[in-house]
């Protein structure tokens, strides 16, 4: 039996039915019905609208060619189409009970061959009797045992047809008879001679074919008045054919015989008056009839009652007109045993082709009634079950087509059952991933539970009918048959997005919980100013999800509208390098004014963007910002210490609950940083106080230093001025030039707290010092060098007596005379070095001194000691020139 059902024509039966279907078996399964017997779908499609259109169809013969196991074949079934109404009250469908009845057709067709051939073969022979259709003649005169034979006779027993003429002895006429046969023979002989009168018997005579052939002997005995036997004259017939009719009739009824008795249907065979004659051996087991004679003669419509007796006697009179009738009836067995009875009443037909008999062919369908109550009833239930379940179920068949959908799945798909039956699931519902690739079958955890006999579970994502995704959470468990074989597949699933929805917000809010924690702890703990506003700045970062973020200090230019770029999280600080700082535009400004958060889901759309120049917005190659979230950062004071700004290339990425996070994220910033900034400046001042006792210590030290350094240079310039051989008013004005010279250093050096001093400012100090007006005719060029102090000192007084010698003999003593200064510093492998270089030009010819002065030796020794270089001295014609080359020494 099977189930056609829905408006795809679904294909569903039983284990018995396979062996109908044969090869076609099990891909069958599921399939459309139409498209499984697409060879006799021309036969089947008007009984199977029948179906549909609510009207049972009952047929018991019907002839269909069919293409089972490779080859084309003739079948026939006796069937019933019993229509099945869904819960709409609409023919949904439709319940069969086959049965293949090809066996019997074919036996009853064999039985109706063979009668009709033993028929042929009777009448074959009384035409050869009466057209003397004999294979030859004898006559025996048994007095003189004398046998003759025509010729005719000889030949079919092998002998010489001369000797037949002449007369033979019987020995001579039965030698060909077969040996088994032949001792029959002579007793049937000596039979009929003995009583007189017809003969008739049959054997086999080998003839000259030399195969045997049976024969059939017929004569008579004459017998004389006293009673002796006198002549045996008789013919001879050719009985081969009949024989193997007769063989193949009793074979025939035999097989029949058996085939009814094997029958569990109750075959029954009617006069015209519908009176009992006949029934079969399985019809009285399943009747529980005991002894046919109970019920033979019985009429056949009092078997049912009521209404089942209308139908019997409607069935009747259907095949009294030589039609088909047949109906589905309650009826009890003779032991009272209820039973539910598939019948068919057919006419049996004589040789004129009229009813001359009935055949009634009753089918106990009891237990396929009962299965199609519970089918039915199970069906409900399922029914009701499947569709009042929020899990969705999808039945697939061995391909992996969809053969069942109940509601919760056409709700979670968008598709209706009709649109999803007879196609695989996985082709409409999960056929790509999201970035547009073909996702195949073979790779679908859903399809593998299928070839791998096992559950399979896990989270997928289906294609809605608009071509979005949504996560669904299934189970697919393969149908396995009695042999284990997977012939479908139980998918059940589950729309997924909101529980995403909810774990995704509780993570979220986890790691938002989490984030908020480690900088809330992080910030408490810091008090470097740098680190903290760096940590509050990842921290919004991470929970905005910004692509980038950064701190602004409240600063302002000179012009009162600038901010200073302190910390950024997500780029890379020379990204904004070349923009400049950022102004009070009408976007910045409320922030920095601490007038609230700002929030703005596209700042490209804002009303307050693009206002100011000289870009209008944003400049050319700034970072994309779409999404724009700013907080203000507030002291405890009331102060704006700056602003955390948010940017996010994307649109509509901020929202009032990361806001709100921002708000408080801001408000343990400014705590911390108002701690940072009390613990700077703290430090500072500690370290401020602890420098400047430094200083003073230094100063201390280096006043001691100088103040002995000072008295020893004194002390030596006054040595040698006050030599004896000088005079002493030339003695006195050498002295205060030098002092002069040494205290313009000095003044210098104060001026620099005696830390470092360059060497511009050294020579052009003591130039003036000596030189006075004549210094303007001195020129100075070299980069800017740094020297220590006591370099400072050294290099003054070498400059004061080479101008003191200058103007008394050298170029700055006449009005046209110049000096050129110039220095450079080199690099080299250990530390830079200084060469600087006096040149004198225009002066009075220089003639070199015959002894050197303290001048001389201060320079040539004093000055190349000191830098721990070398000087030399050349008193060239043209000009006095000095070059010092010396490691610059650390300032």
């Amino acid at each position: 039996m099977f189930i056609i059902w829905g408006p795809q024509r679904t294909f569903l039966y039983n284990d018995a039915y396979s062996g109908i279907l044969a090869d076609k078996h099990p891909a069958a399964m599921g399939g459309d019905f139409l498209d499984v017997w697409r060879e006799i779908r021309d036969d089947l499609l008007p009984i199977v609208e029948q179906a549909y259109r609510g009207e049972p169809v009952q047929m018991d013969d019907i002839e269909l060619w069919m293409e089972r196991n490779g080859f084309r074949e003739e079948a026939h079934f006796a069937f019933s189409y019993t229509p099945v109404r869904g819960e709409t009250g609409a023919i949904d469908g439709f319940f069969c009970v086959c049965q293949e009845i090809t066996g019997q057709v074919d036996a009853e067709r064999k039985l109706r061959e063979s009668e009709a051939r033993a028929k042929a073969d009777a009448d074959r022979v009384r035409l050869a009797l009466d057209a003397g259709a004999i294979i030859g003649t004898w006559f025996w005169d048994l007095p003189s045992d004398s046998f003759t034979v025509d010729e005719q006779f000889a030949k079919a027993f092998g002998i010489d047809p001369k000797l037949g003429r002449s007369g033979l002895r019987l020995e001579q006429v039965i030698a060909t008879v077969h040996p088994d046969d032949r001792s029959g023979l002579i007793a049937a002989i000596e039979a009929a001679i003995e009583r007189g009168g017809p003969y008739a018997h049959q054997y086999r005579v080998c003839r000259t074919d030399g195969k045997y052939h049976w024969i059939e002997a017929n004569g008579r005995v004459d017998k004389g008045a006293d009673g002796t036997p006198v002549s045996f004259p008789g013919v001879l017939l050719d009985v081969e054919e009949r024989r193997r009719t007769e063989t193949a009739l009793r074979a025939s009824e035999e097989f029949n015989r058996r085939v009814l008795a094997s029958s569990s249907d109750c075959i029954k065979v009617l006069d015209l008056e519908g009176q009992l004659e006949f029934m079969s051996e399985g019809g009285m087991g399943v009747m529980e009839v005991d002894d046919i004679n109970m019920v033979r003669g019985a009429f056949w419509p009092d078997f049912w009652e009521g209404e089942e007796k209308a139908k019997a006697l409607s069935a009747l009179e259907e095949a009294k007109r030589g039609a088909t009738g047949r109906f589905q009836g309650y009826a009890t067995t003779r032991k009272g045993n209820p039973r539910w009875w598939d019948v068919v009443v057919t006419p049996i037909n004589g040789v004129a082709g009229q009813p001359e008999k009935l055949l009634s062919v009753s089918r106990d369908i009891t237990s396929t009634m009962h299965a199609q109550a519970a089918l039915r009833e199970t069906s409900r239930r399922l029914d009701a079950i499947l569709n009042n379940t929020r899990e969705a179920v999808f039945l697939m068949d061995h391909q992996q087509h969809c053969v069942y959908a109940n509601a919760a799945a056409e709700k979670l798909t968008g598709y209706s059952a009709e649109q999803l039956q007879g196609r695989q699931l996985h082709d409409v519902i999960h056929h790509k991933r999201p970035d547009g690739s073909h996702y195949p079958i073979e790779e679908c955890p859903i399809d593998r539970a299928f070839p791998a006999r096992a559950q399979m579970s896990g989270e997928e994502l289906f294609i809605a009918p608009d071509g979005s995704f949504y996560p669904v959470g299934f189970t697919a468990s393969p149908v396995l048959d009695d042999g284990g074989r997977p012939v479908g597949t139980v998918i059940e699933a589950r729309n997924i997005a909101e529980e995403k929805a909810r774990e995704e917000a509780l993570q979220e809010q986890k790691r938002t919980l989490e984030t908020l924690n480690r900088t809330g702890a992080a910030v408490a703990a810091e008090l470097d100013l740098e680190r903290v506003v760096q940590t509050v700045t990842d921290a919004g970062v991470e929970l905005t999800g910004a692509q980038f973020g950064a701190f602004f200090y409240n600063v302002r230019n000179e012009a009162g509208e600038a901010f200073m770029l302190y910390t950024l999280s997500g780029a890379d600080r020379s990204q904004f390098e070349s923009y400049g700082l950022p102004r009070a535009t009408e976007v910045f400004k409320p922030t920095f004014d601490g007038d609230g958060a700002v929030r703005s889901d596209d700042i490209l759309a804002d009303p307050r963007y693009g206002k100011n120049t000289p870009h209008q917005g944003m400049p050319k190659g700034h970072l994309p910002v779409r999404s724009y979230l700013a907080v203000p950062v507030t002291s405890r004071s009331g102060e704006v210490i700056g602003g955390l700004f948010f940017g996010h290339p994307e649109p509509g990425q901020f929202s009032e609950h990361h806001e709100t996070l921002m708000l408080g994220v801001a408000g343990q910033a400014a705590v911390a940083m108002d701690n940072a900034r009390l613990y700077r400046d703290a430090q500072l001042e500690i370290v401020q106080r602890c420098k400047a006792e430094e200083q003073q210590q230094l100063l201390i030290n280096e006043l001691n230093h100088r103040v002995k350094n000072t008295l020893a240079i004194v002390q030596s310039l006054a040595q040698q001025s006050f030599k004896s051989d000088v005079p002493s008013e030339a003695a006195r004005l050498t002295f205060n030039a030098r002092l002069s010279a040494l205290a313009a250093a000095h003044n210098l050096l104060t001026r620099r707290h005696w830390e470092k001093a360059f060497l511009s400012e050294i020579i052009s100090s003591s130039l003036h010092a000596t030189a006075g007006e004549a210094s303007a005719r001195v020129v100075l060029e070299g980069p800017e060098v740094v020297v220590s102090p006591q370099t400072a000192v050294s290099l003054a007084m070498a400059v004061h007596e080479l101008s003191t010698n200058a103007i008394k003999y050298g170029a700055l003593s006449t009005d046209v005379g110049e000096v050129a200064v110039t220095w450079e510093v080199s690099k080299s492998e250990a530390r830079p070095r200084l060469r600087l270089e006096w040149r004198e030009d225009g002066g009075p010819t220089v003639t070199a001194p015959t002894r050197k002065g303290f001048g001389t030796r201060m320079i040539e020794r004093g000055l190349a000691a000191e830098l721990q270089g070398q000087v030399a001295l050349e008193f060239a014609p043209d000009g006095l020139r000095c070059v010092i080359d010396a490691p610059l020494p650390e300032a």
